[in-house]
């Protein structure tokens, strides 16, 4: 499961909510952390969660990194978890 909180620009990666998490870590000022995911991911008003599942599947959802008007998106379908990294820019 990943697990980001935009508001505060943090990220956890971990084997569950309840889980001591494998990895934490803060972007830097710079940075912007976007997250759209499934609503039963949701954790709060800005914080949210990608989960992944031993069949191969997962919630689905888009990160977002930005600097500015420029970034990186990583896209997880749902039905496969397959993750996609591509070029992001503002509209």
């Amino acid at each position: 499961m990943a697990v980001t909180s935009p508001l505060s620009s943090t990220w956890r990666r971990g084997p569950s909510r309840s889980a001591a998490s494998l990895a934490t870590g803060k972007l830097g000022e710079d940075l912007a952390l976007k997250l759209e995911a499934a609503e039963t991911e949701q954790l709060g008003e800005h914080r949210g969660a990608v989960r992944f599942f031993p069949d191969g599947n997962s919630t689905g959802g888009r990160i977002v990194l930005a600097q500015g008007d420029r970034g990186y998106q990583v896209g997880v379908q749902w039905l496969t978890g397959r993750v996609l990294m591509a070029s992001w820019q503002a509209e």
